[in-house]
């Protein structure tokens, strides 16, 4: 039987195109849990893939690699394999790869990203991101390196051992100016990047570059698109991935507009008006 999950995100994206499609990135975590949710655990641990928040590229918090779970939990819950409670304070969600899962919080004012096996919760490695003190995006893994966005700048990190390997300002690469940085509260993100075809896509919600696109190996500008109205806020939505007919298109929520943007060049097919900010 389809995924009534996924046919609503499907909906989302036919609605660009006619109706009024609105989405909200929400969550709080302080203790990381990781619950058996079956006596015999049919579900391998190593193979399934969570890459980033509510899952991949459609963000429909479905997947088709997890098997067996049970579908009612016996009296008192599923057994408690492991906690992890050093995580910090952050209103991200998991990101599970390649049998470990990443995630980022803050501690001590100070923002890091952290990876545990999933196996075992034992930590592999944490590491600091610079110049961040909070954190509400999900983390996004892909092709080997994780991308998050915090205070105003997209960083990206080796998965394998958590290594910056680059980061962007992202006022700089739209030309923002200082006094539209402050009115609207620039250094508090909440959208989580989403990664396809070598790219990293972005909200900026700035009305000469709403959305951008960076290369995912350099974080170099590789377009930014036009939106018609000039954001008061950024939003809090995540884009989402998706394709129509031959072409792949980005779907991504500013304050006030939602885009249809084509992946490969930046071209806004549709832009639609919506009640409230996202």
């Amino acid at each position: 039987m389809p995924s009534p999950i996924r046919n609503s995100v499907s909906e989302i994206a036919r609605l660009l195109w006619s109706g009024n499609p609105n989405s909200r990135e929400s969550g709080y975590r302080i203790v990381l849990l990781f619950l058996c949710l079956s006596v015999a655990w049919p579900v391998s641990t190593t193979n399934a893939q969570w890459p980033g928040f509510r899952g991949g590229l459609l963000r429909d918090a479905t997947s088709s690699e997890e098997v067996g779970l049970l579908q009612n939990w016996p009296d008192g819950g599923p057994p408690l394999v492991w906690k992890q409670d050093r995580l910090g304070d952050a209103a991200g969600t998991l990101a599970v790869v390649d049998g470990v899962i990443y995630t980022a919080g803050s501690i001590e004012r100070r923002a890091y990203l952290h990876a545990w096996r999933l196996s075992d919760g034992e930590q592999s490695w944490r590491t600091e991101i610079a110049g961040a003190n909070t954190v509400t995006p999900t983390p996004m893994v892909d092709s080997g390196k994780i991308y998050i966005q915090l205070k105003g700048r997209v960083h990206c990190h080796d998965a394998e051992d958590g290594k910056p390997l680059w980061s962007a300002e992202v006022m700089k690469l739209v030309d923002g100016d200082k006094t539209w940085k402050d009115r609207t509260h620039y250094g508090s993100w909440h959208g989580s990047p989403i990664v396809a075809d070598g790219k990293v896509f972005v909200v900026t919600g700035h009305p000469e570059g709403p959305v951008i696109a960076l290369d995912q190996n350099s974080g170099k500008k590789l377009w930014q698109c036009k939106g018609q109205r000039e954001a008061v806020n950024r939003g809090w939505s995540s884009p989402i991935f998706v394709r129509r007919g031959s072409t792949k298109l980005v779907i991504a929520q500013t304050a006030w507009p939602v885009l249809g943007i084509d992946a490969a060049d930046g071209t806004v097919y549709r832009e639609q008006q919506i009640p409230g900010p996202g």
